[in-house]
């Protein structure tokens, strides 16, 4: 029977000859494979060595970079010896009389080119370990959350599939996305909607906004969503991310308070809007966007841009008459808003966890004023009318997020940015939970008293603040 080695028990060999005499010679070498040729010997596969035994033990083959599997031909006059330094090649040695291995002629061409692909392969592989350890770093994923819970929380009805994106308007009237599909996120096949809540309404009853029948619902997946008020009329226009089929567009709606339905104005398509994040309308048919990726296709934006981390994402200023970059140099722009006085833009780079606060131009050009440090991935900005006030949803831990373990759920955080414009800002967190309540926080917002709290793919949660 064959016995298994000890500190190996993947490889047999054949005890007949004893343990001691032939472990005596292993001091020095790690185990791999052994082979037996004939009654009475082994050929034992080392790290650096072909060693024979039992009673004639030496070194019969050397020159290896990293000696592994050894077999023999059916006809017993050849050795078949595995050998690997990244990628797998094979030696074929002839058995001598006296058990010596005579190697057989090698191409040193082609030996060289291999040795040469092997060396790449391993620096690529150098790289993308260091790769792989930054995007760990930036995405927090060795940080674990404290709980820091509010009084009264309740989560909102109807709102199962996420709450992406929530903003508020007048007399506490807010709008929220849900049902978005991102790729390497939980979803679901349910098409996006878009609701609204009455904040002052104590019940706080999510209402399903009616869909005009022209619009394609089986398509509409909606991201940021941003909402203007035309001052000479008093219309309410929602500016909402789109991407079907995983493309990028903005749809234009016109929202009719009497019954609660939206009516389908515009779809809004330009290359500049290819990979659309977040929105903010600053007119009836104006607005900035983020684009989150530098690349448009799937397979780019989810392994060859973390990889390579490189400061490729932009924000896009659209009207009819001029479309143009105007702000760029984010690792991944996410979130953005405008101040109250309509003169600044907040954006939330949520890769390098700051949030930058940028100057509008006659042109409306973006120029950098100052970032604000978070210590977190934020994601969706939303502004206090009143205060100025900033209010970001964030990932506390985005490996988590991503990696999306339902036995350890991304967490979710809700910081408060006070007198961003002053010399010291006041960063201050409001919520926080480990993701057994609520998971993955994107947006957050008040209205009198109250704290609402809306995520990329689990529920939407209400709470009083202290």
């Amino acid at each position: 029977m064959a016995r298994k080695h000890p500190n190996n028990g993947s490889e047999g060999y054949n005890s007949r000859w004893g343990r001691t005499r032939l472990y005596q010679h292993w001091s020095e070498v790690s185990w791999a494979t052994s082979l037996r040729c004939g009654r009475k010997t082994l050929l034992c596969s080392f790290s650096l060595h072909l060693i024979e035994c039992p009673k004639d033990v030496k070194i019969v083959s050397k020159g290896y970079y990293m000696a592994n599997g050894i077999n023999m031909s059916p006809d017993k006059r050849h050795i078949l010896y595995m050998w690997q330094i990244c990628l797998n090649t094979m030696c074929m040695c002839s058995i001598k009389k006296t058990i010596h291995l005579a190697p057989v002629k090698v191409n040193r061409f082609q030996m060289g080119k291999l040795v040469l692909i092997s060396l790449v392969i391993a620096a690529l592989s150098a790289l993308l370990g260091e790769r792989i350890l930054n995007l760990r770093k930036r995405t927090l994923a060795s940080r674990e959350l404290v709980r820091n819970h509010l009084p009264n929380c309740v989560t909102l009805k109807h709102l199962s599939h996420g709450s992406e994106d929530i903003t508020v308007v007048r007399d506490g009237l807010a709008f929220i996305s849900t049902g978005l599909k991102y790729p390497g996120l939980p979803g679901s096949d349910v098409p996006g909607k878009i609701y609204s809540v009455d904040l002052q309404d104590p019940r706080m009853k999510p209402v399903e906004l009616r869909m005009p029948r022209n619009f394609d619902l089986d398509i509409f997946n909606p991201h940021g969503i941003s909402a203007y008020i035309d001052t000479n009329d008093d219309e309410i226009y929602l500016f909402v991310v789109n991407h079907p089929q995983h493309k990028s567009q903005v749809e234009v709606f016109r929202f009719v308070e009497d019954d609660h339905s939206l009516v389908h104005l515009n779809t809004i398509k330009h290359e500049l809007l290819y990979s659309l994040n977040d929105i903010v309308a600053v007119g009836v048919d104006s607005f900035y966007a983020t684009n989150d990726h530098y690349f448009s296709h799937e397979i780019f934006k989810a392994v060859v841009e973390p990889l390579l981390f490189q400061p490729w994402s932009n924000v896009v200023y659209y009207s009819p008459k001029d479309v143009k970059i105007v702000s760029e140099g984010y690792y991944m722009a996410n979130g953005i808003n405008m101040s109250p006085d309509k003169r600044h833009i907040y954006v939330a780079d949520v890769l390098d966890h700051n949030v930058h606060l940028l100057e509008r131009k006659e042109d409306n050009t973006l120029a950098p004023v100052k970032s604000v440090a978070l210590g977190s991935l934020c994601d969706n900005i939303e502004v206090d009318p009143e205060t100025g006030d900033l209010w970001l949803g964030c990932h506390p831990n985005g490996w988590k997020m991503f990696v999306s373990d339902p036995n350890d759920p991304p967490g979710s955080e809700v910081i408060r940015i006070q007198k961003i414009h002053s010399d010291e800002p006041v960063v201050t967190q409001v919520y926080a939970d480990d993701g057994q309540v609520i998971m993955g926080s994107s947006v957050a917002t008040t209205y009198g008293g109250k704290l609402l709290i809306g995520t990329v793919f689990h529920k939407a949660l209400v709470c009083d603040l202290k």
